[in-house]
């Protein structure tokens, strides 16, 4: 096996291009690459919605205290609007990514599904966080000594690894489309009864 390591956005962040040479087929080794790829979708997703939480942590300690017009920048209304977007969008984006771990360590056959579900909502919510979280703090937003830059990278680099957001939200609308156009069996219609019902009653 040979890894050589891969630059991304994030310097913090290790990803590497791992060969494997003569161990033979996926199957034949026990391995299974449909499973690694949810786990690492799942892993991403949850990086994500990690560094979203940490965005938004900043940006409410920065409008709590900048004051402009005698008054914090947080009371402005304008300001709570854009914060409680991003809140909701985290909410959303960490329900979907806790509803991925769970369905593989349920070895649940909807983990693919819920794989791409999670990648894709979490994707969304880091093109929201940070578009508002730069806006909030102004100019000092876009430099280096600020440490929204940490979470900023973290973020962009997990959305850029195995398919950004619209790709995963095609595979998904792809996936219910099949489904719903898989022809379902009619039940049975041996027993007319309702469930729950005995026979009908004869009056005498």
């Amino acid at each position: 096996m040979t890894a050589v390591r891969t630059p991304v956005f994030d310097p913090v962040l290790h990803f590497a291009d791992v060969t494997f040479a003569g161990s033979g087929s996926a199957g034949a080794s026990g391995a299974d690459p449909e499973n690694a790829r949810h786990v690492a979708l799942t892993g991403m997703a949850l990086t994500m919605v990690g560094a979203c939480r940490r965005a938004l942590d900043l940006v409410l300690d920065h409008v709590r205290t900048r004051r402009q017009f005698d008054a914090p920048i947080g009371s402005f209304q304008a300001v709570q609007h854009k914060a409680a977007d991003m809140h909701v969008a985290i909410e959303r984006a960490r329900a979907l990514a806790y509803f991925a771990a769970l369905t593989i360590a349920e070895d649940d056959p909807r983990r693919g599904l819920a794989a791409s579900m999670a990648k894709a909502s979490a994707g969304e919510c880091q093109a929201l966080e940070f578009r508002n979280a730069v806006q909030l703090f102004g100019a000092m937003g876009h430099t280096r000594e600020n440490d929204l830059q940490f979470a900023v990278k973290r973020a962009k680099a997990a959305e850029l690894m195995l398919g950004g957001a619209a790709e995963h939200r095609a595979l998904v609308a792809d996936r219910w489309v099949a489904e719903a156009a898989t022809p379902r069996t009619p039940p049975s219609s041996t027993n007319s009864t309702p469930p729950g019902r005995g026979p009908p009653r004869t009056r005498r």
